[in-house]
């Protein structure tokens, strides 16, 4: 409804400016389409900028290329309808190939579209609101007050068009920094890397599927639309669960599985990667990341064990993560984390613990910054030795890495 009054109330002003001054005299073919063809744009540009104010307070969310991507699919949608109806009136093979051709070219046409990088911008920063309660003020104005008369009628497209430069200054001009959130909620264990708009999450814990509004919350905070990367440490079974879940809230590119140590886990990496087709995700077996720019993200886990072993490295030019839980690994593992455990700048000690009172091999831990995740009920805390100061974790901590 409030598209259709967007173009009620100010598609009229276009048209009557493209309206031929001297009827008598004929137009030339090539402008004939022209003005169709922005007549065309203004129908999409005013039935957007009306929604826009609506798409902001439901969804948090818009897309650039609503207007283009309405050009481009619906002449052949509407194709694709009509031959598909006539295919019910005739069921002959040269209606059915139409149709089935025409609706394939849409869905190619669609996916095509959805693939561009960057089509949805965020509409939470402070200078973004106030435009586009600006632009809701003066599209009121304009129905009420019948603006439209005039060259009022251009605000709001103005108003729109700077909405989006507000929108993308954020991934423009934002300090080129990682962002780093770690969640410690008990059951699961997330690290989710961030920059400018692109953003890297790492599965840590059993991939329940309950903290993925949070995880979503989280991301578009930061400014994302889209996740570049979901990188699981190890395999559980619920983790198509929490894929699935993740899928219906925001996109996601690429799906990493890290390489199956055992029958069940390869298993499960086949189960995960069906579901990822079926999502629309690629998906490839890795144990590092480098999707964000500036930083590299490695895992190393060892199976066989009720929870395993698993070792999380993130660098940047200037800084370095390490998260571990206290199981006892195998030599690689051990090797593993001592390389990159002693010259970290950020230590992180996951909720995992160890049932048997067992414990992993520290080294001098020389970060300046040491957090300890909280809990699960059953597990055998595992501590930084006591001269080394550290902070308790529960809920989300944030910091960068830089």
């Amino acid at each position: 409804f409030w598209a259709a009054g967007g173009i009620v109330i100010f598609v009229p002003a276009v048209r009557k400016a493209l309206a031929n001054q001297k009827p008598k005299k004929a137009i030339h073919p090539a402008k004939r389409a022209g003005k169709a063809l922005l007549l065309s744009l203004s129908v999409g540009a005013f039935a957007f900028s009306a929604t826009l104010p609506l798409s902001a307070f439901l969804f948090g969310e818009v897309s650039v290329l609503s207007v283009p991507a309405t050009l481009v699919l619906s002449p052949i949608l509407s194709a694709a309808l009509i031959a598909s109806a006539l295919s019910l009136v005739l069921p002959v093979p040269p209606v059915l190939f139409c149709a089935e051709k025409l609706l394939w070219l849409f869905r190619r046409a669609a996916f095509t579209l959805s693939e561009w990088r960057g089509i949805t911008v965020r509409l939470q920063d402070g200078i973004t609101l106030v435009l586009v309660v600006a632009l809701a003020i003066s599209l009121f104005l304009c129905a009420a007050l019948k603006f439209r008369k005039k060259l009022f009628a251009a605000i709001p497209l103005g108003l729109a068009a700077l909405v989006f430069l507000s929108a993308y200054s954020v991934n423009l001009f934002g300090a080129k920094t990682v962002q780093t959130a770690y969640f410690s909620q008990k059951s699961n264990e997330y690290l989710l890397f961030s920059e400018r708009g692109r953003a890297t999450l790492v599965d840590l814990s059993g991939g329940s599927r309950n903290d993925a509004y949070e995880l979503v919350g989280e991301l578009h905070s930061a400014g994302c639309t889209e996740l570049e990367e979901l990188a699981l440490t190890h395999y559980h079974t619920p983790s198509a669960y929490l894929l699935n879940c993740l899928a219906k809230k925001i996109k996601i590119r690429t799906l990493l599985l890290p390489t199956p140590m055992n029958g069940e886990e390869t298993a499960v990496s086949v189960r995960l990667a069906e579901e990822a087709e079926l999502l629309g995700i690629r998906w490839k077996i890795a144990d590092s990341s480098e999707a964000l720019p500036g930083l590299t993200a490695q895992w190393m886990h060892d199976a066989g064990m009720k929870e395993p072993a698993i070792t999380v490295v993130a660098q940047t030019k200037g800084a370095a993560m390490v998260w571990c839980n206290s199981q006892v690994s195998s030599a690689a593992q051990t090797q593993f984390f001592r390389r990159y455990a002693a010259g970290a700048d950020v230590f992180l000690f996951g909720q995992h613990g160890s049932l048997s009172g067992e414990r992993r091999e520290l080294p001098a831990i020389g970060a300046a910054r040491v957090f300890v995740g909280d809990w699960k009920s059953n597990a055998t805390p595992f501590l930084p030795p006591e001269t080394v100061p550290y902070q308790k974790v529960s809920g989300v901590l944030r910091f960068s890495l830089s």
